[in-house]
């Protein structure tokens, strides 16, 4: 009986199972079909809840990441983010130049739309939405950490940043090293604000410099890579993100965040003739990497298709189920990440006018579509990149359909993207010291006019100037003028047109105090191009160091109608009243300059020596301490609080500040005489002579201090002969000036007492040659 009912269950379930099958089947085959879109679904719902970092290493070429292929470089730790998230084979960067790169990747705008072209003479436009605005509006707190002054916030790029860390400590003669940050420092200002606000909604910016030149990699990566710098600055950015994720992982960081990380552009290395960037539009410059890394796999691992810098924006705000702003006008890839398709063409756009801008030359602009790259140029170039990646087989002759279907592309490409420019984008004069700190970045300030012109120079065909004229620049930069001044005129013999060539050989001169051949060619540049600012000034500090003061200050004047709130004009003009003793107008012209910059210590020093001759000691004080509360770290206000005391008739207080000012300052020559001085005049001479020493080995050209050790020790029979050495030191330094006859003067009381008639003779002769010269200068400055 037991027997049967067991039976009877086992057929019935038996005949359930047969019927349930099917019905199982299709649950499982369900199951299959949707269940990766259940998860894509679930994904990105956590997504929206995410922080935002969005990491730009500059100069960063494609292929030195050894995920993508060529493998030049080793960086585990990108590889290791990639392995996590998604890496995009062939992301294009819409130029190669740092300020336009960014400007785009943080709009989400074309170059065409925002019309910032160049990283000089140029401003990202107010009516330009940033993500930093978009998300700031959203509630979330955001920052950015600059690693390059080429993005200080005088660029427009701190919109929508409640925190834009962009200070450098940049000296009155600074170098590429003042001007930048390495990424130690920067992800370390990083990493102090985002343990501050790790429990808030936040979007942090961190750019990362290093790849960019020069390339000065520390150790052990210098000695590591002794032939290729630019290598060791690529694994040692890579090495410092790595201590960077171990941060965000011990803060619960890691896991609550979207890492996005790209290049603004890469680098020439020598491909196609281009050392560095910004001149050409080749894989080696546009092509960059970008990796996404967020606390789940994504269902994709490699993007093959081509996205673009103009579409991160979009990207990042559909992750965080944020609307898009119509002014977009990249296209979120989101999509293609979830292994799904999205609405848009293959293809990206990039261009660069920075051969136009700088050299008179043509612009470039390059059009992707699918597997091929057109290039639009005097000489146009066609590329099937499936097949000759490295461009070296130009096809446009070949495959000429295809060019003229390229071509029409992206003419109606850009006649579209540019059809709502943004028109705000400030074209302004760059200021002097704005120029130096950019050309000594690598990048050319000066601008040529080009307007209406299409017939310019392929840039292909001019590449080997720009060689030279950077080969040129490198010997300026190394006090190597003479070996700059022949490679130079060569430049400009081959083509008169390179306007900078000028400009810069103007500069060898002026630095070889040959001011006459300086001011000969600063004056031919401005009479190509009459409104370059940085110019005026040069001809006027020529005219200035030949000491025809009248003709600096009527140069200086004309060229303030143009530009009456120059900041640099005006101060020269300003020191220039000072040196004439027209103390009522400049004091006038200084306290217009105070009111644009509080901190600047040569104002600060004019200011200071007129109220100081005024005996308006109180007033002079308070600007420099005003000056001090804004910025402890500004240099020279010690040593101007200390002439302040000396004046003031307290010789101590003076002493001890001069003391302060070389403590925060060893390198400040002025702080160590007057040192000496007070000490001096205090009766401690051993103790006064170290630091006139000092001040010669700080500022060797400076002769005083000579003639007063020298003074000093003549005192003493037995160091004549040192005493005669520091003289004769002295009175070498050219020019000769009021000092030098001090010089002269010693000599002859010491030849005296030895009784040498013939130097007697000799040195009575010289100084009173020199003094004939100085009364001829008196005269020709009244």
């Amino acid at each position: 009986m037991f027997s049967s009912k067991r039976e009877k269950r086992r057929e019935y379930l038996k005949k359930y199972l047969l019927m349930a099958a099917p019905v199982l089947v299709i649950l499982l085959l369900l199951f299959l079909v949707f269940q990766p879109r259940w998860q894509a679904r679930l994904n990105k719902k956590k997504l929206k809840s995410l922080n935002v970092i969005l990491i730009t290493i500059d100069t960063l070429r494609w292929d030195y990441v050894s995920l993508y292929e060529g493998r030049k470089a080793h960086t585990p730790t990108l590889d290791r983010l990639a392995e996590e998230g998604v890496w995009f084979k062939n992301c294009i960067a819409q130029t190669p130049l740092t300020l336009p790169s960014h400007t785009t990747i943080l709009s989400g705008t074309y170059p065409l739309n925002h019309l910032v072209t160049d990283n000089s003479g140029l401003q990202v436009p107010d009516r330009l939405n940033l993500i930093s605005e978009i998300l700031r509006n959203r509630g979330f707190v955001t920052a950015a950490f600059i690693g390059s002054y080429v993005l200080n916030r005088k660029t427009g790029m701190s919109q929508g940043f409640g925190h834009y860390a962009d200070e450098f400590d940049v000296p009155e003669i600074f170098s590429p090293e003042n001007l930048e940050k390495r990424a130690e420092a920067v992800l370390s200002e990083a990493r102090s604000w985002l343990e501050a606000n790790k429990n808030k909604e936040f979007f942090a910016w961190i750019h990362l410099y290093d790849p960019h030149s020069p390339y000065t990699p520390p150790s052990p990566y210098k000695e590591k890579f002794p032939d290729n710098p630019y290598r060791g600055e690529v694994e040692y950015v890579d090495d410092q993100l790595d201590k960077f994720v171990f941060f965000l992982k011990e803060e619960g960081l890691y896991d609550k965040c979207l890492l996005m990380i790209t290049s603004d552009h890469g680098e020439g290395l020598g491909d196609h003739g281009e050392q560095e960037h910004g001149f050409f539009l080749y894989e080696s410059t546009v092509r960059v990497p970008l990796i996404i890394r967020a606390p789940f796999q994504f269902p994709v691992k490699r993007v093959d298709l081509i996205v673009e810098h103009v579409d991160l924006v979009p990207t990042i705000l559909e992750s965080l189920a944020i609307p898009i702003p119509g002014s977009c006008q990249g296209t979120s890839f989101l999509n293609l990440i979830f292994d799904q398709k999205r609405d848009k063409p293959n293809m990206a756009y990039s261009e660069t006018y920075y051969p136009r801008r700088h050299f008179g030359w043509s612009d470039l602009k390059t059009y992707y579509s699918e597997n091929w790259k057109y290039i639009q140029a005097p000489t146009e170039e066609l590329y099937d990149l499936s097949q000759d990646r490295s461009e070296t087989r130009n096809l446009a002759s070949l495959r000429s359909q295809e060019k003229e279907m390229l071509k029409g592309r992206v003419q109606e490409f850009i006649k579209i993207k540019s059809a709502n420019a943004l028109s705000t984008a400030q074209v302004k004069p760059v200021d002097k010291k704005d120029m130096e700190r950019l050309a000594s970045l690598g990048y050319l300030a000066l601008m040529v006019r080009t307007e209406g012109r299409s017939d310019l120079p392929d840039p292909k065909d001019k590449i080997s100037l720009v060689n030279d004229l950077e080969s040129a620049k490198r010997y300026f930069d190394q006090q190597e003028y003479d070996l700059a001044i022949p490679l130079i005129q060569r430049i400009i013999q081959n083509d008169p047109g390179v306007i900078y060539a000028y400009h810069l050989l103007g500069n060898c001169y002026f630095q070889k105090k040959m001011y006459s051949r300086a001011l000969e060619n600063y004056r031919y540049v401005l009479s190509c191009q009459p409104d370059f600012v940085i110019v005026m000034y040069d001809v006027v500090e020529c005219l200035s160091r030949m000491e025809r003061y009248d003709a600096a200050i009527e140069e200086a004047e004309k060229f303030l109608k143009a530009y009456p709130s120059d900041y640099t004009l005006l101060k020269k003009l300003a020191s220039l009243y000072y040196a004439q003793k027209r103390y009522d107008q400049a004091l006038d012209l200084l306290k217009t300059v105070l009111q644009m910059d509080e901190t600047d210590s040569e104002v600060l020093r004019l200011i200071v020596e007129i109220s100081i001759s005024r005996r308006e000691f109180e007033s002079a004080r308070i600007c420099v301490e005003r000056a001090l509360q804004i910025n402890p770290r500004i240099n020279n206000a010690y040593f101007l609080l200390g002439q302040i005391e000396s004046a003031s008739g307290n010789p101590q207080k003076a002493v001890d500040l001069f003391k302060e000012e070389l403590a925060r300052n060893p390198q400040n020559s002025q702080a160590a005489f007057y040192l000496g001085e007070g000490l001096r005049l205090a009766g401690d001479f051993p103790a006064a002579i170290l630091y006139y020493r000092k001040t010669i080995e700080l500022d060797p050209e400076f002769n005083l201090p000579y003639f007063i050790i020298a003074k000093y020790l003549a005192m003493d029979n037995v160091q004549i002969p040192e005493a005669i050495r520091l003289c004769e030191q002295g009175i070498s330094i050219e020019p000769k000036n009021q000092y030098t006859l001090l010089g002269y003067s010693l000599l002859l009381q010491i030849y005296s007492q030895l009784g040498d008639s013939e130097k007697v003779a000799f040195y009575t002769f010289q100084a009173g040659k020199l003094q004939a010269l100085l009364n001829h200068r008196k005269a020709d400055l009244r």
